[in-house]
């Protein structure tokens, strides 16, 4: 049994995310991240928001979760600011606001949080602001978000945003494979056809797939 921390805000916030990453004394770990937010951390802020707006070891509130994601956004917590960002858009406990939506968007993309990236890049794609749209993909690529690197591949065969690279185009179609997901390694057999031995082994390098780069070259016929 997991024993309460003796003191600080951060441990009350570490000990409350144990319980909940291995699903187990909802309430408890309710108990703890309040605990952690009413001494200020902004992470405790984050998990009792969490909480709170999906209903765990409680009845969803979410406009209880909101005033608990500002306050974390406040603080400087990327993944409060994105909560908050979806909140604005959608309307989750609180009215629509474009504004409040885009400002939240930005903080949690400086933060470095994966989705508020992409999100934010969709919103540049929308007005065709092509190069801003592929920086935006290209950082929430790198930072693990499989779907952008499906787009950033896409935008580097094409050339839109970006200078043509069929080399950056299969990496990231490879790079997806980190993640579990090999839906990209057929396209990326599509591109190598039309690539030299050595751009697909320089592909394969780039991504830490060298052996999926081999196997492609064995299958295109190009060594």
């Amino acid at each position: 049994m997991l024993d309460d921390p003796a003191e600080g805000a951060g441990a009350n916030a570490l000990l409350g995310g144990i319980h909940l990453a291995f699903d187990t004394q909802h309430e408890r770990a309710l108990s703890l991240f309040r605990r952690a937010a009413l001494s200020g951390d902004p992470q405790g802020m984050r998990g009792l928001g969490f909480m709170l707006a999906e209903g765990m070891g409680t009845t969803a509130n979410r406009a209880e979760a909101n005033e608990w994601f500002q306050r974390g956004a406040e603080l400087g917590d990327g993944y409060c600011a994105y909560n908050m960002a979806l909140a604005s858009r959608e309307g989750l406990g609180m009215r629509r606001n474009a504004k409040e939506f885009l400002a939240y968007l930005r903080q949690a993309a400086d933060a470095g949080v994966p989705e508020a990236c992409a999100l934010l890049a969709d919103q540049y794609n929308a007005r065709d602001e092509e190069e801003d749209a592929f920086g935006w993909y290209l950082t929430a690529a790198q930072a693990g978000h499989v779907p952008a690197m499906w787009v950033v591949a896409a935008r580097y065969e094409a050339g839109l945003g970006t200078g043509e690279d069929k080399v950056q185009a299969v990496r990231w179609l490879l790079q997806m494979m980190h993640r579990g997901n090999g839906d990209g390694f057929h396209e990326a057999l599509r591109i190598a056809r039309g690539m030299s031995a050595d751009d697909v082994r320089r592909a394969g390098e780039l991504a830490d797939r060298t052996p999926d780069a081999e196997a492609i070259l064995h299958v295109v016929g190009n060594t």
